[in-house]
């Protein structure tokens, strides 16, 4: 019997000590100062000059930064790769991997959110005054991102496909699609004959481009980015410190001279 009691209470001093070191996370700074952020294709103009900001700020933080679209950036953190933290531009992906055990508790936070726009090359010009006009619009080839992985692609899609819009049928067979946003803005400018759909953010430090529609936000989910910390990460405490600061009236002030929204 005295036996019993001693694992008895040897079980809720382990478990008291879980508990306790999990809300320790946040707390204790890390042996390893360097960051590893997994960002949305869509952030690559603005996240330097944030990343910038913040080392200056944080001296003794070295922050690293791999781009790809945000499915494939879950789709690596699904597989164990060395993120401690995440920029997605996909609410879907992140509410998922939070479900699955990989994003940490209270990391999960809305930072800006983005419009999805129609471009063609600065020598096209053509009036679009509704979606549906894309329909008779001359041009040989949409470059949207691939539906699956690139969330302005599906995004895209699914506006193209609404029942206020419902062109999808006509124009999918000129649909062509890529890995990332910078692939789009690479057809864009090369051809005179294709359009593409693109983040407002993409543009605005690119006058190489034309806007020739914005895209109702009420035809598809809203562009919601959010950060969230791996709970597999080594540096829990750097991880939070970064997303306090893309959380600061500092970061959501550059965060809108690139074309984002709070």
């Amino acid at each position: 019997m005295k036996h019993i009691f001693i694992l008895c209470i040897s079980i809720v001093f382990l478990t008291g000590c879980a508990l306790f070191e999990e809300e320790q996370l946040f707390e204790q700074p890390a042996e390893q100062n360097k960051i590893l952020v997994a960002a949305d294709s869509s952030l690559k103009d603005v996240l330097p000059k944030l990343i910038t900001q913040f080392e200056k700020e944080h001296p003794t933080i070295a922050v690293e930064v791999n781009f790809a679209s945000s499915g494939q950036l879950a789709g690596n953190i699904q597989q164990g790769a060395p993120i401690d933290l995440l920029l997605s531009a996909n609410k879907e992906w992140t509410d998922t991997l939070k479900k699955e055990g990989l994003i940490l508790n209270g990391s999960q936070k809305k930072f800006a959110h983005n419009q999805l726009v129609l471009i063609s090359h600065t020598d096209k010009e053509l009036s679009i005054e509704d979606l549906g006009d894309v329909k008779q619009a001359p041009f040989k080839e949409l470059v949207l991102g691939d539906p699956v992985n690139v969330t302005a692609g599906e995004y895209a899609q699914k506006a193209f496909q609404s029942n206020e819009v419902n062109i999808w049928d006509t124009i999918k067979n000129k649909t062509v699609y890529v890995k990332d946003i910078a692939d789009i803005m690479e057809k864009v400018r090369e051809n005179t004959q294709t359009l593409g759909v693109v983040y407002a953010s993409n543009t605005v430090q690119n006058e190489d481009v034309n806007v020739i529609y914005e895209i109702d936000e009420h035809l598809h989910p809203s562009i919601v980015y959010e950060t969230g910390i791996t709970s597999y990460s080594t540096n829990h405490h750097d991880a939070k410190v970064l997303t306090d600061f893309i959380n600061s009236k500092k970061a959501t002030e550059t965060f809108a001279a690139y074309g984002f929204g709070e």
